[in-house]
């Protein structure tokens, strides 16, 4: 995590010339540090408005049948979309030796992996036979991992990233 004076530990200052002001230049692989802040803003925002804008939205404006259609297709691309961010992070996390990071992230898709190859087959499923309780409980854990997942990463995003 760069501090504020790490940086300004690694800056370097260019020569006055001819009475001009001396410019400070960042070295060091800083920005690419800060791609993992990046990708779990991308991943915290997506989740965010997922659920709560496009998934309460679905079924208030389409119809029940057509709402389950679009929430079969939907789904299985939010999730994948959110495997990719947490592979990426998992790899620079790694990369730039951020342990908690990687724990965070591994945790995470390990989490997506279940919701996404466990939970969702069997939601579908005991919706398709009108299974109401398994369905209401099945849905119940995998709103519950993706609070889980949307409130871990507002905590990594502030605690590692802006303290």
């Amino acid at each position: 995590m760069v501090r504020v004076a790490q940086l300004v530990e690694h800056r370097f200052v260019v020569p006055d010339v001819a009475g001009s002001i001396p410019v400070s230049h960042p070295t060091g692989d800083y920005n690419m540090e800060n791609l993992i802040f990046v990708f779990y803003g991308i991943s915290f925002g997506a989740m965010l408005f997922f659920s709560s804008v496009i998934a309460p939205k679905i079924f208030s404006v389409l119809q029940e049948e057509d709402a389950g259609k679009f929430v079969r297709s939907i789904f299985p691309a939010y999730y994948k979309f959110l495997l990719i961010m947490f592979s990426i992070t998992v790899i620079l996390s790694d990369i730039y030796d951020k342990t908690a990071s990687v724990y965070f992230s591994v945790t995470c898709f390990a989490l997506l992996i279940i919701s996404t190859f466990v939970l969702m087959p069997n939601i579908n499923k005991s919706r398709d036979e009108s299974n109401q309780k398994k369905f209401k409980i099945l849905h119940l854990l995998s709103v519950i991992i993706n609070m889980i997942i949307l409130l871990g990463l507002l905590i990594i995003i502030v605690f590692e990233y802006i303290f």
